[in-house]
């Protein structure tokens, strides 16, 4: 599923991040955890086709991105790929239920009818539908940009701090749905500070481990 060997990234020689080695098999569910500021979000951003390493390999689901041009990366993203971005990424100018359908409407069919959905009730999502990003709290932010993610069923998610945002009921709905969501063809990474989490993946690894 994700392959990494001796990559590295710098940002203007202010901050290098070196990764030795990290591999993520189909099925397997593994949660990063390490200090702030070790650079988990970046490697992230790399994983992800955000940001392309600067020497090294790493493939995703047997694609290689310095052999994709941006568009093909972006495309990638959307079809492929879930994620849940530690400062929450809704389009201002569209509706919540715009930015739910904006995965689907760019990488493979249109969500239809929101308010229909299971998982939108789940997360109580019905009454914000036709509001617009500014008009939520910090916590109504969080649940819409979970939600998205699943509703395309991607082959690999990956998570930033996903349940920073979010009272003790809807952590528990999204360690549900995690366990929902995962299959032998569908990977989890996940970085996160929360406690709780560890007892739900299948392998915890300090980042300081990967990192040099």
């Amino acid at each position: 599923m994700i392959s990494v060997d001796n990559i590295s990234f710098a940002y203007r020689r202010a901050f290098e991040l070196r990764i030795k080695s990290f591999e993520l098999l189909a099925g397997q569910r593994v949660l990063l955890v390490g200090p702030s500021g070790a650079g988990k979000t970046t490697f992230l951003m790399l994983l992800r086709g955000i940001l392309l390493p600067q020497t090294g390999r790493l493939t995703v689901m047997g694609h290689d991105f310095s052999q994709m041009n941006e568009a093909q990366r972006r495309r990638f993203r959307l079809t492929r790929v879930g994620s849940v971005f530690q400062q929450p990424t809704l389009l201002p100018y569209l509706s919540v239920a715009d930015n739910l359908n904006l995965n689907r409407l760019l990488g493979h069919t249109a969500l239809g009818e929101a308010s229909e959905h299971e998982l939108v009730k789940r997360f109580g999502l019905q009454a914000l539908l036709k509001r617009f990003p500014k008009e939520l709290s910090g916590g109504e932010v969080q649940r819409v940009s979970l939600v998205r993610p699943f509703l395309h069923e991607p082959e690999l998610l990956i998570a930033d701090e996903p349940t920073n945002h979010l009272d003790q009921d809807h952590k528990e709905i999204f360690v549900e749905l995690l366990n929902e969501y995962q299959t032998p063809k569908r990977s989890t990474l996940i970085v996160s500070h929360d406690e709780g989490l560890k007892r739900h993946c299948d392998l915890v690894i300090d980042f300081r481990e990967i990192a040099a």
